[in-house]
């Protein structure tokens, strides 16, 4: 289970046993990429390739960031983007465009809810070719047009 986080953002006593339950009860290890946590012992400062690789080889990712929110999306088995007062209107926005809406958490007591969710990465792809496609044609059209 990745912890995707700003450094020591999931700082709560709270938050960590509800982190640390739910990865008993399932079985996973708990690891943290990009910025350490003070109560993770599984800190790895990894090369911007082998972050999406361990993303992709990912279980579970837990995350309250846009780019986390992003790599899981696009990788991994499950995940949770937890939603905070400082990231809602990006978090949600992202969330809504994204059409992941069962992954969206405002607490760490709901990951049991979007672990069952699993990620529809088919889907992911199929969002991504059409975003894709709308990126080529609004630069055809405007490298046409100057």
């Amino acid at each position: 289970c990745i912890v995707y986080s700003y450094y020591n953002r999931i700082h709560s006593i709270d938050e960590i046993d509800s982190i640390k339950n739910f990865c008993k009860k399932n079985n996973l290890k708990i690891i943290s990429l990009g910025a350490p946590q003070k109560w993770i012992r599984n800190y790895y400062a990894v090369t911007p390739f082998e972050l999406l690789k361990i993303f992709s080889l990912a279980e579970m990712v837990i995350t309250d960031t846009f780019h986390g929110t992003i790599f899981a999306s696009k990788y991994s088995k499950h995940f949770a983007t937890l939603v905070r007062e400082s990231n809602r209107n990006k978090l949600e926005d992202l969330i809504s465009k994204l059409h992941i809406d069962g992954h969206l958490i405002y607490s760490f007591d709901e990951l049991e809810r979007a672990y069952a969710k699993g990620n529809e990465i088919e889907r992911m792809n199929e969002i991504q070719i059409i975003a894709f496609n709308d990126a080529c044609a609004y630069f055809t059209k405007n490298l046409k047009e100057n």
